[in-house]
C-alpha cells in the first residue's frame, strides 16, 4: 500500500497536504488523531470512497484493504466480534454460498452439479481465508485491547 503526493480538501479548507506513505507486507499500523484530523478520509482515499484533490493511492492487486467506518457501529446491537466481522464481506459472501451449497447435498441432493457447487463453495470459502476468519478477527480486537468473553 502506498500514497503519493494525496491532497484532500473540503471547500477551501485543506485536509491533508501532500501525504506520502507506504505499508509493508506484515507491518501493521494504526491511525490515530483528535475528531476531525482527517483519519476517515485518509481511510476513504485508501480505499477508494474519498475522492483525492491530487495524488494517489496504489494498493497491489492481491490486497483487499478494508476498515470499520465508525457510522457503522453507531446503535448496533451487535457485539464488538460481529460488527469487525460483518465488513469481511468476501468471506461471507463464500460463507452464504457454502451453506447453501452444503444445505443443497445434506437434503439429498447427490448429483454431480449439486457436488461440484459444493466443492466450489468450499474452495472460494477457503481461498478468502473463511477457516482463518475467526482467528484474524480474534487477533485484531486483542490488539486493540478487546478481550473475548
Amino acid at each position: 500500500l502506498r500514497l503519493s503526493k494525496v491532497a484532500i480538501s473540503r471547500g477551501a479548507s485543506p485536509l491533508l497536504k501532500n501525504i506520502d506513505w507506504s505499508v509493508q507486507p506484515n507491518e501493521r499500523w494504526g491511525i490515530v488523531g483528535i475528531n476531525g484530523a482527517g483519519k476517515s478520509t485518509l481511510l476513504g482515499a485508501i480505499t477508494g470512497t474519498v475522492r483525492m484533490d491530487t495524488g494517489a493511492a496504489y494498493v497491489h492487486s492481491n490486497i483487499r484493504v478494508g476498515y470499520l467506518r465508525q457510522s457503522a457501529v453507531s446503535g448496533s446491537t451487535r457485539t464488538v466480534y460481529e460488527e469487525a466481522k460483518s465488513e469481511m464481506t468476501l468471506i461471507e459472501d463464500a460463507r452464504v454460498k457454502l451453506e447453501s451449497a452444503t444445505k443443497i447435498v445434506e437434503d439429498g441432493d447427490y448429483s454431480e452439479e449439486a457436488l461440484n457447487e459444493l466443492a466450489e463453495a468450499e474452495e472460494e470459502f477457503q481461498t478468502h481465508g473463511g477457516y482463518e476468519q475467526e482467528q484474524m478477527v480474534d487477533s485484531v480486537l486483542k490488539g486493540l485491547g478487546f478481550e473475548p468473553e
